[in-house]
């Protein structure tokens, strides 16, 4: 620059960018009204991830955005830092237990201490997990169809209100009961018959499974809030994150 300008040529440029600084008003965040000098701050937004490590010293402006985006809220930076995958609701610890409370009572529990507590454990632990498992199929279903778009409440509350439905149908009504049971028998074929195509068991014989009808088994319908409380967890957490609508 000097070699172009000569020496008073560069101080001349330096008083004239000096000028124009001074003359530019403060720039005002739009959220918080307090000036900003901080060149990173455009319009009430960081051009840059923000940090306290790169907040000006002596900014008001900067500083103000920074508490008021307030992205060194632990809850906030942990829900923005989760990653969200379709299915992953199933994954769930209240969801695994669930499955497992349903394999152990209905394998070891009932057989052991047979009763009103055993007998409606699992319908409990059903209740617990089952919607997740249609809600999980129906997000895998639209992402290898790349149509998935995040957690949705209308596909939870779809969900929920589908398992409900069957469950009331076939522990009230006879004909409820006869379609559910047929629904479990053939899914249980098709899953024998899957696991005979590759010798580990004999071909099967498609059998309609036997439900017992009880309808004060219905009680069991308030375990599905857990399913409802995981759903909407994770549609708030996707929302907080920004990433997802």
């Amino acid at each position: 620059m000097e070699l172009l300008l000569g020496a008073p040529g560069v101080a001349a440029a330096h008083a004239l960018v000096e000028a124009i600084q001074g003359a530019t008003p403060p720039r005002l965040h739009r959220q918080t009204g307090v000036p900003s000098t901080d060149p990173c701050v455009r319009q009430g937004r960081l051009v840059r991830p923000w940090s306290n490590s790169r907040t000006r010293r002596g900014d008001p402006g900067a500083a103000a955005l920074a508490t008021h985006a307030g992205p060194t809220d632990p809850s906030a930076m942990g829900a923005s830092e989760r990653v969200i995958v379709a299915g992953d609701a199933l994954l769930h610890p209240a969801a695994l237990a669930g499955v497992a409370l349903l394999v152990l009572n209905d394998h070891v529990l009932k057989a052991a201490s047979p009763g009103l507590l055993t007998g409606k454990a699992s319908d409990f632990a059903g209740m617990a997990f089952f919607p997740l498992v249609l809600l999980s199929v129906w997000e895998v279903s639209l992402a290898v169809l790349r149509r998935w778009r995040g957690p949705s409440v209308a596909a939870l509350v779809a969900a929920t209100a589908a398992t409900a439905a069957v469950f009331v149908a076939a522990k009230a009504t006879d004909a409820g009961n006869s379609a559910v049971g047929f629904g479990v028998g053939w899914l249980q074929w098709a899953a024998a018959s899957a696991a005979a195509g590759v010798g580990l068991v004999p071909s099967p014989e498609m059998r309609s499974a036997t439900l017992v009808k009880d309808p004060s088994d219905l009680v069991a319908l308030a375990a599905i809030g857990v399913c409802l409380a995981v759903g909407m967890r994770r549609v708030s957490d996707a929302r907080r994150a920004g990433g997802q609508p």
